[in-house]
Order: C-alpha cells, then sequence, then structure tokens
C-alpha cells in the first residue's frame, strides 16, 4: 500500500514521540534557558560550575533542536516503546 508506511511513521511519532539524554552546558547569561529546561523536560542533573550551568536532561526533540547549541553530549534516545517492535 502506498503511504501506508508513511501513516504508520506519523502515527508512530505522535504516540510515540523521541526524547533523549542530553547534557547541556548554559552560560550563567541564558539562566532563563535552565528555567524553561526545569519546567519543559525532565531535569536529572544541575551542577553550577566556573563557566556555567551543566544540566542533564531528557529533552524532546523540539527542546533538543532549539538548544542544540549548547549540547555538551551527542543525543542518546531514551528507550520509549515504538510501534515497530
Amino acid at each position: 500500500m502506498q503511504g501506508y508506511d508513511e501513516l504508520i511513521e506519523n502515527i508512530d511519532t505522535l504516540l510515540f514521540p523521541k526524547e533523549y539524554n542530553v547534557s547541556y552546558l548554559l552560560p550563567y547569561s541564558a539562566g532563563g534557558i535552565y528555567n524553561i529546561l526545569k519546567e519543559k523536560t525532565t531535569v536529572l542533573d544541575t551542577q553550577y560550575q566556573n563557566d556555567g550551568i551543566y544540566v542533564r536532561a531528557i529533552v524532546n526533540v523540539y527542546y533538543y533542536n532549539l538548544y542544540q547549541e549548547y549540547l555538551t553530549s551527542s543525543k542518546e534516545e531514551t528507550s520509549i516503546p515504538s510501534l515497530d517492535k
């Protein structure tokens, strides 16, 4: 069936959005971003360092892309069920 795979992929994305375990180093001048991460994502660890705020969090694709410039680690997909499994 033409378009079936695309339909399944779209349903999978809507039902099981991708989330990533990432680390950020935010400059102190970007403290507002830290507040957003605390409110909208799952913050796992926070450390106040000399060069900024180190944050480890589980974020969705939107926040991953939005704050990509502050990433200190590559993304690691969390174990979220998929329709393909």
